[in-house]
């Protein structure tokens, strides 16, 4: 037993070294404005499979960091390390049957992060997660009806104004809205000053919303998105009702 314990020490170890070398190396080539962004905290991680319709249930993935080290342990007690890089991430496990799932995104200044993710099964997909707001926090409120417009990276309009109405009970959000004359549930989280939602549509392509909450009385909210078809862009929304 004390043979085993070692070597799974010691797998965790080499696994922190790659992920290190990796992010070392990838910084060496540019510049950095050298901010570093706080992540110790319980997150929800909200996880798609490519080729696999819709999204998974958000996963409560618990976070240390110290510097720019991180590590923590997955809701299924998968224990993980990785590394901080500015505003870059990058943090893996090995599973019991010996895969690695690895994943690599960037951080928000707002609680928020997101990025890709691939096992060495050859299964990969996108993630988005939003910080849990703590029990001395206030959650935004964002009930009510809103008209969002999202564009593509290089500003086309893709829809909009598309009318959303939101519901909330503490940091739980629900919604709908009307997708081709269907309606649409729309689910999600927020916290005290960030916002996560996604929908799916009847073709089986989700769209995934992160951003922020405007300060109380301005109505607005702006991010960026991204959908399982690969696309992706920014979005900005107003409060109507």
């Amino acid at each position: 037993m004390r043979k085993f314990v070692i070597s799974e020490r010691i797998k965790l170890c080499l696994l922190f070294f790659v992920v290190t070398s990796s992010l070392v190396l990838t910084g060496c080539g540019g510049s950095s404005s050298g901010t570093t962004y706080g992540i110790t905290g319980s997150w929800l991680v909200y996880n798609t499979v490519t080729g696999t319709p819709g999204v998974q249930e958000p996963a409560l993935f618990s976070f240390i960091q110290s510097d720019t080290s991180i590590s923590g342990v997955t809701q299924q007690g998968q224990t993980f390390l990785g590394i901080i890089n500015d505003v870059s991430i990058t943090f893996a496990w090995t599973a019991s049957d010996r895969s690695v799932t690895t994943y690599v995104g960037t951080l928000g200044s707002d609680a928020i992060m997101s990025g890709t993710w691939s096992d060495s099964n050859g299964t990969s997909g996108t993630w988005s997660a939003i910080l849990q707001t703590t029990t001395q926090t206030t959650p935004a409120s964002v009930v009510g009806s809103w008209n969002i417009n999202y564009y593509t990276t290089s500003g086309t309009l893709v829809e909009g104004p598309l009318l959303i109405t939101f519901t909330q009970s503490r940091t739980n959000l629900s919604g709908t809205t009307s997708l081709s004359g269907q309606l649409t549930t729309v689910t999600g989280n927020v916290s005290y000053v960030s916002i996560l939602f996604y929908w799916t549509g009847s073709d089986g392509i989700s769209n995934m919303f992160i951003g922020t909450v405007g300060a109380v009385g301005t109505g607005t909210m702006s991010g960026t998105w991204m959908s399982t078809s690969g696309k992706s862009g920014t979005w900005t929304a107003t409060l109507v009702s």
